[in-house]
């Protein structure tokens, strides 16, 4: 069974088709690449896929929900997160409070009244340790090296326990 599936996807910039009709499925459990040189759209699809960018045409299967618009804020509900080229931080929060925001609520209403918990320190902890950032986590983010900025921001990705990690 594919976790992600894409058919007849459409994404145009006036008269530029970044991407013109593609077909694509990726198997669930497996590390799968998209490749191709500059300007072939690959940062387009991320882009598309997770809903940077709506799409013009096609669907986008994410397990069981076949989709004609993917919204940004619908991707912790779909399994989906993604990394960007640039690193994106909290920069002038804490390493570990740049873990905890991300295991926290999403729903903007919710976000306001819910406090961090035990599991959510522990979970912060675990993942911190496994990127080997757990020594750094009283500093703030604008204070790492550019290596651990990366690898923060690739923590705040493990956190989301998501089954799809996009990155263009």
């Amino acid at each position: 069974m594919h976790i992600l599936e894409i058919k007849n996807l459409k994404k145009s910039f006036g008269g530029v088709h970044a991407i013109n009709g593609l077909d694509l499925a990726f198997a669930r459990g497996k590390l799968t690449s998209v490749i191709g040189p500059n300007g072939s759209g690959k940062t387009t699809l991320v882009n598309v896929l997770s809903g940077v960018h709506a799409m013009d045409g096609g669907t986008v299967a994410v397990s069981s929900a076949t989709l004609r618009t993917i919204n940004p804020e619908d991707l912790p509900r779909l399994g989906i997160t993604r990394t960007f080229q640039d690193v994106r931080l909290f920069e002038q929060m804490t390493v570990l409070d740049n873990i905890l925001v991300t295991l926290t609520e999403r729903h903007p209403w919710k976000a306001l009244f819910e406090s961090t918990t035990k599991a959510h320190h522990v979970r912060a902890e675990e993942v911190l340790k496994k990127v080997g950032l757990w020594e750094k986590r009283t500093q703030l983010a604008y204070n790492l090296s550019y290596g651990q900025r990366k690898l923060l921001e690739i923590g705040r990705v493990l956190a989301m326990d998501a089954e799809i990690i996009l990155r263009p």
